[in-house]
């Protein structure tokens, strides 16, 4: 949801071939100016008070008057009469004015004083639903209440501020003259008169202009003030229609603004729709286009689409394409499609959204006659009770110019039922593949369930099955897989119970099963610790985790079968200070394993860990690895490898300003040194920073690829990193990059992303933006390679793009201007 004018060209090696122009989405402008010219009357609510004439600035309360039992029940009765209206149109006409002839105050004829009783001193901000007068004077002119001079009114959550107000003397209307200026939060609205019935909230202002802060809306929707008059806007007092009539929306502050949205006539139901009668866009002046249409866009649907989107590419060659929103009910709404193109002809389309209570969806469908190819979509969640709820998605698409010819179709139904003590599901999935030279076929199903029965015992099942066929002249494949799962925890240990198996269904009439893995038919496990030992460990010092394991396998695809009984038991852990510089942590495992055709194996870990303070801010590490396999494993869950490696590492900090790693290792097994790698980082100031990272092979004698980044940050005004990789073996560049992002001036902006190949000695990556920012407007002329694109982008500051972001590729992979770790 935008406003963005975008011209896009493409080039090949014969030079441009493509030209694109994307006029965005307005709808946002358009429903901000009736939502913002629009006053609240909420805070008004029915008033009646007693008011008195001062000499001097005087202030009151209006207390809100509570009707009998009779009195209540007409108002109510008028209410509902009134929202009957307002729903058919017909809102009650508001007077010119409230007051009657012989009522307006002159300066010929001075009320007097002492008429009535003292006014009551200013109580400061309103509580509750009264509303607070002060003015320079205030007063009764034959039952009519007056205040004049630098009137002040304050509600709940709104004050007005004007030269005159008037109140009739049944204190039902209110009448603003003057420098009238509505505040509430993130909104200022001035106007020449406002007229509001206190009773019935009913509200009229002529003459409106209404400033509103972006934080009026929703998160990113706005990203400026936006300025909206009208000479007329109405409210029907029950929040549910407002009307503006002779209405301009801009986001440009001066007193003729660069661009503004009119319209004669706007029709809001808050929170719900806006009507735009034949909206007008203009810049200056000058009309630049308007729809022939009343507009009608929801204000929870961001599919709305104001202007038409013009543009090229391969597939449909030149075109445009335009879609209309209607409103079906208070639930449903959706979206009319017109295609133009000059390739694959006209093409008609629906997207159609359902919102209530129990259920959402969504549906869409375009047709393109003269292609015969058809594209739809379907979504819906339908919740039946708390517990128990729908989702269903589904797509169909033929000969779509994207895809060729082909014909696909999916359809998936998931069915879910959760309370506090379980969660199920069964699903059902269907896809259909078929082209020129091959049709596909899957049909799964799936049903899982898990049960809580309470104290620490729950159980869960699990199964799926699935066919899969190519076409009619091979054989199905069809399997099922089952799993079963019992746990139980007790105060000593817990124990669970594993059973999964995978079953061929089609038999011997699918020759291409080769399927990997291991089945549990079944699997029981013990487990405790250190902890549900109530404390205990090993030689009364060591912390343990054990487990026992006895089960009967399945490998496949070797077939092969076993029983199996195991005993895994890891030690330590803990950190061990050894003395005020020096720690010390080790770990380890003990794995025995038996089978029942007579193979048994048993593996050994320990890990150990010396980390010590050296002085001069330089910290060690010193890490000692040891594995041990003896005896023979069946099967793969077993199988396990040798392992004795040292590792060094020397590490020197000083925060803010330098750090420094030198690290390498030996390997027993294999006989050999591990690289010596050499990391640092260097902070000349807090705006910069330089590093660097190589190696050295002691295997081969040769040096790893030297890797030198800096980085410059001045925010929010530059941003600039510079990356090299240079292979000091054959001293050669091998790769170089840049960053920047620089504000050169308060209007003009310079993003870079660049990349050169040593190898190919060229720019293999390059990708430019130069941003200029206009009063109101915010233009930009963007290059990429990669895309072998040339965008020029014109749109309102006020209203974010989604354009493509710099540095993203065709397949969607950002550029990365800093080199990887190389080993």
């Amino acid at each position: 949801m935008s406003g963005h004018l975008k011209l896009t060209s493409l080039a090949d090696s014969s030079g441009w071939n493509r030209l694109t122009l994307t006029l965005g989405n307005l709808v946002p402008v358009l429903v901000a100016l009736v939502l913002m010219v629009a006053v609240p009357a909420a805070t008004y609510g029915q008033s009646q008070a007693t008011l008195t004439r001062q000499p001097r600035r005087a202030s009151v309360q209006l207390a809100q008057n509570t009707p009998d039992v009779d009195e209540q029940s007409e108002a109510e009765e008028q209410e509902d009469e009134e929202v009957v209206a307002a729903e058919e149109g017909a809102i009650p006409p508001v007077p010119e004015t409230p007051l009657a002839e012989n009522q307006v105050p002159s300066e010929q004829q001075p009320p007097v004083a002492a008429e009535q009783p003292e006014a009551t001193p200013f109580p400061g901000q309103p509580v509750g639903d009264k509303i607070t007068v002060e003015a320079d004077e205030v007063y009764y002119e034959a039952g009519a209440t007056i205040g004049r001079g630098n009137v002040v009114v304050r509600g709940e959550e709104l004050t007005v501020r004007a030269d005159v107000v008037e109140i009739d003397e049944d204190k039902e209307w209110a009448q603003f003259h003057g420098n009238v200026v509505m505040e509430s939060e993130n909104q200022v609205t001035t106007a020449e008169r406002l007229l509001i019935n206190l009773d019935t909230e009913q509200w009229e202002i002529r003459q409106g202009r209404t400033q509103v802060e972006p934080e009026f809306f929703e998160k990113e929707q706005v990203l400026e003030p936006l300025f909206a008059a009208g000479q007329q806007v109405k409210g029907s007092g029950e929040g549910d229609l407002i009307e503006a009539f002779r209405g301009g929306l801009t986001s440009c502050n001066l007193p003729h603004p660069h661009y503004s949205v009119r319209s004669k006539a706007i029709e809001l139901r808050p929170g719900r729709k806006v009507k735009i009668k034949k909206p007008s866009f203009y810049i200056g002046s000058t009309r630049v286009f308007w729809l022939p249409f009343n507009l009608v866009a929801s204000l929870e649907e961001k599919k709305n689409r104001l202007i038409p989107e013009l543009g090229q590419n391969n597939v449909e060659g030149y075109y445009a394409k335009l879609a209309y929103m209607y409103l079906a009910g208070q639930a449903a709404e959706g979206l009319v499609r017109l295609n133009l193109t000059q390739k694959r002809g006209i093409a008609l389309g629906v997207d159609h959204s359902i919102y209530t209570d129990k259920q959402t969806g969504e549906g869409s469908i375009l047709f393109e006659p003269s292609e015969g190819a058809m594209m739809t979509r379907l979504r819906h969640n339908y919740k039946f009770s708390p517990h128990l709820q729908s989702n269903l998605r589904g797509s169909y698409q033929q000969r779509s110019g994207y895809f060729g010819s082909t014909t696909s179709q999916s359809a998936d139904l998931m069915l879910r039922h959760n309370d506090n003590n379980s969660d199920s599901q069964l699903g059902f999935q269907r896809y259909l593949n078929r082209s020129s030279y091959s049709t596909s076929r899957r049909f799964t199903t799936n049903f899982h369930w898990r049960q809580s029965m309470g104290a620490g015992e729950r159980w869960g099942l699990q199964s799926n099955m699935r066919r899969y066929s190519r076409g009619a002249g091979e054989a199905a494949d069809e399997e099922l897989d089952a799993q079963f799962e019992y746990q139980r925890q007790l105060s000593h240990f817990d124990w669970q119970l594993l059973a999964d198996n995978r079953y061929d269904l089609d038999g011997d009439a699918y020759t291409g099963d080769k399927h990997f893995g291991l089945h549990r038919l079944p699997e029981v496990t013990f487990n405790t610790d250190t902890r549900r030992l109530d404390g205990w460990k090993l030689l009364g010092r060591v912390p343990i985790q054990s487990s026992v394991q006895l089960g009967k396998y399945t490998q496949d695809p070797d077939n092969i079968k076993v029983t199996r009984g195991a005993i895994d038991t890891r030690l330590g852990g803990g950190t061990q200070r050894l003395s005020g510089s020096a720690r010390l942590r080790t770990s380890g495992r003990y794995l025995q394993a038996f089978y029942d055709e007579g193979s048994a194996q048993y593996i050994t870990t320990l890990n150990t860990t010396l980390e010590a303070g050296l002085g001069a801010g330089w910290e060690s590490q010193l890490r000692y690895g040891y594995q041990s396999r003896r005896g023979f494993a069946p099967i793969r869950m077993d199988y396990a490898g040798r392992r004795q490696d040292v590792y060094l590492r020397t590490i020197r900090l000083k925060p803010d300003r330098s750090r420094i790693e030198l690290s390498t290792g030996f390997d027993f097994i294999g006989d050999r040194w591990r690289d010596i790698r050499l990391s640092s980082e260097y902070m000349p100031s807090r705006e910069s920073k330089f590093d660097l990272r190589t190696g050295y092979s002691l295997e081969y004698s040769r040096w790893r690829p030297l890797s030198l980044r800096f980085h410059q940050v001045h925010p929010p005004r530059f941003y600039l990193t510079l990356g090299t990789e240079y292979d000091l073996d054959e001293s050669e560049l091998t790769r170089a990059t840049m960053e920047l992002d620089w504000l050169v001036h308060r209007k003009w902006r310079v993003e870079l992303l660049t990349g050169y190949s040593g190898y190919r000695s060229e720019f293999d990556t390059l990708d430019v933006e130069v941003t200029r920012e206009f009063h109101c407007w915010i233009a930009s002329l963007a290059y990429s390679k990669q895309l072998d694109e040339i965008r020029l982008n014109l749109g309102l500051k006020a209203f974010p793009s989604p354009e493509r972001i710099l540095g993203v590729g065709g397949g969607g992979a950002r550029f990365q201007s800093l080199p990887g770790q190389y080993f």
